[in-house]
């Protein structure tokens, strides 16, 4: 299948760069204010391999590649949205503002995980912080907590002592 010539864009003047920082690479692309891609780039496609894609010196060089590509659409300022918490964050709009490329805002958009129903479920799974357990996992009281309500230390009905 044959593709056609590749439609430039032009005359762009404002754009959104999003930033996508994750532990292994940085993907930058900058849309027109309509949310077109006009231009992206990775650690991964500028030629970085492996642990390297993660640094902050590949997001520069990625950062620097969207800029000079945008920089001939005629795009002149950038919102910027960053997403993640990889090394890349801001190297990435540094390589962009080196390419000649003027930053009007930065909006950290990194999501965060709420403490729902689901994940305090998932918790009470694995044992409550009043349970303990031995190094092999297993409960040591028994699946009971150390202490509950009603509770009393040493009661006759476990073997112990009674308190007096």
């Amino acid at each position: 299948m044959a593709k056609g010539p590749k439609k430039q864009r032009k005359n762009v003047v404002r754009g959104i760069m999003h930033v996508k920082a994750t532990q292994n690479n940085t993907m930058i692309t900058v849309t027109d204010t309509n949310g077109e891609a006009l231009a992206w780039d990775s650690a991964g496609t500028i030629g970085f391999k492996g642990a390297r894609k993660a640094t902050p010196f590949a997001a520069t060089r990625a950062g620097e590649t969207v800029g000079q590509k945008v920089r001939k659409m005629g795009v002149s300022e950038v919102e910027v949205r960053i997403k993640g918490s990889g090394g890349g964050r801001e190297a990435a709009v540094n390589g962009l503002v080196s390419a000649g490329i003027r930053v009007t805002a930065i909006e950290a958009r990194t999501p965060v995980r709420a403490r729902s129903v689901a994940s305090s479920a998932s918790w009470q799974r694995r044992g409550s912080a009043r349970e303990h357990r031995s190094p092999h996992g297993r409960s040591l009281t028994g699946g009971r907590p150390l202490w509950f309500p009603g509770h009393q230390e040493g009661s006759a009905s476990r073997g112990g002592a009674t308190k007096l």
